[in-house]
């Protein structure tokens, strides 16, 4: 049996994403679960995105090398220290209970390797779905974020 609780690493790749980044950096450092490491992956933003990000002590702010999302994120699981890796968008917030619940999941079953969550997507009031996106994916539950143990990607 693991011992809990293991230092859960959040991959949060970001590019121009003033807009949303503190709201997604403020769901994760409401999280129910301790301890949390918070790694802000930046894609070359021209905006504010370093500024906000940088602006909690909590984060730590790092510059992709590569390009593209796929590199951000191998490049911040190249750089996590935890035992768990969660993914997380800028655009996106967690619920407080999210990394708890799903550590409590896995506490429950050490013979898995990852979890991954429900999500709820939502289009802000007097925008218009994104191409591609359909309207009733706003009112069915989605895949969402997972958490991964890192031994089985690093």
């Amino acid at each position: 049996m693991k011992n809990f609780p293991e230092l859960v690493s959040v991959i949060l790749p970001v590019r121009n994403g003033e807009r949303f980044l503190a709201a997604a950096i403020q769901s994760v450092l409401a999280q129910d679960y301790d301890p949390l490491e918070i790694l802000v992956i930046d894609g070359n933003s021209t905006d504010r995105t370093a500024e906000i990000a940088r602006s909690f002590p909590q984060v730590t702010f790092l510059t992709q090398p590569g390009r593209g999302v796929p590199d951000s994120y191998n490049f911040g699981v190249a750089q996590a220290k935890g035992e768990w890796v969660a993914f997380l968008e800028s655009d996106d917030t967690w619920t407080p209970d999210k990394l708890r619940v799903q550590m409590d999941y896995m506490r429950a079953r050490p013979e898995l390797l990852f979890t991954m969550t429900h999500a709820k997507l939502f289009v802000e009031p007097g925008c218009q779905l994104p191409p591609g996106y359909r309207a009733e994916w706003t009112q069915e539950s989605q895949i969402g974020s997972v958490l991964i143990e890192t031994r089985i990607i690093g």
